[in-house]
């Protein structure tokens, strides 16, 4: 290794090399695309609702593809106008999986709702997709909508945020852990816009929902006063 380079340089241009041959990186053109799908989302000027849902649609499909470990096998088109799609890691996904380059939790399937409505996303909305996922024996489900989940901002426990909570703890020790998360159109845009790739969303979210319920149960665990009794014994 040449003196003059910083380590942390050093290896964080390898990790990029890598990111690039392992086709984990959207190219710029692709970038691009998906982000003018998102600017046209956000406005919505002259569109029904079903060219509304399937320019969504299209979007996270396009999102999907453009890792080059991923293949989408099909979608569904439902009478809301809205879609369920069935992603699948392709074979350079499953040897990076197999590498531990990416996650071992991303499954081989695994679906994906898509979700365009202009206000945040009710819990009953969230509890059907997760009944599809688990007459489906799906175990990870992404629910990507417009403009998240309710609860993102307060601590109900009757809100979607606080149910995909649930979902996570009481599965959590499981041999085979159902994975729900939510993410919404400004996460896309942004991870795009810093050069963060889908997997690493995906990634990112399950840490910060891991982290949320741990600190949720906490926050209620103090010490009870007859510990000392117990400790002496």
């Amino acid at each position: 290794m040449d003196k003059g380079i910083p380590y942390e340089e050093f290896y964080n241009e390898i990790g990029k090399a890598l990111t690039k041959v392992n086709g984990l990186e959207a190219t710029e053109e692709d970038k691009q695309n998906i982000l003018k799908m998102i600017a046209t989302i956000k406005s919505y000027d002259e569109m029904n609702a079903y060219e509304k849902g399937r320019l969504f649609e299209n979007m996270v499909t396009a999102l999907f593809l453009s890792t080059k470990i991923f293949k989408v096998i099909n979608n569904k088109n439902t009478t809301s106008n809205e879609f369920d799609i069935l992603v699948a890691l392709n074979k350079n996904g499953k040897i990076l999986r197999a590498a531990k380059i990416i996650p071992d939790w991303i499954s081989d399937r695994f679906l994906v709702e898509c979700k365009n409505h202009k206000k945040t996303i009710e819990v009953g909305l969230v509890g059907k997709f997760f009944s599809l996922m688990d007459v489906s024996k799906i175990n990870l489900g992404l629910f990507i909508s417009k403009n998240g989940v309710t609860g993102k901002d307060s601590s109900h426990w009757s809100d979607a945020k606080a149910f995909i909570n649930k979902i996570n703890l009481k599965y959590s020790e499981s041999s085979e852990p159902k994975i729900l998360l939510d993410i919404d159109l400004d996460d896309i845009e942004k991870a795009i816009q810093n050069d963060i790739y889908i997997i690493d969303i995906i990634q990112d979210r399950k840490i910060q929902i891991d982290a949320d319920i741990s600190s949720e149960i906490f926050e209620y665990i103090t010490p009870h006063e007859n510990e000392e009794i117990f400790n002496k014994n």
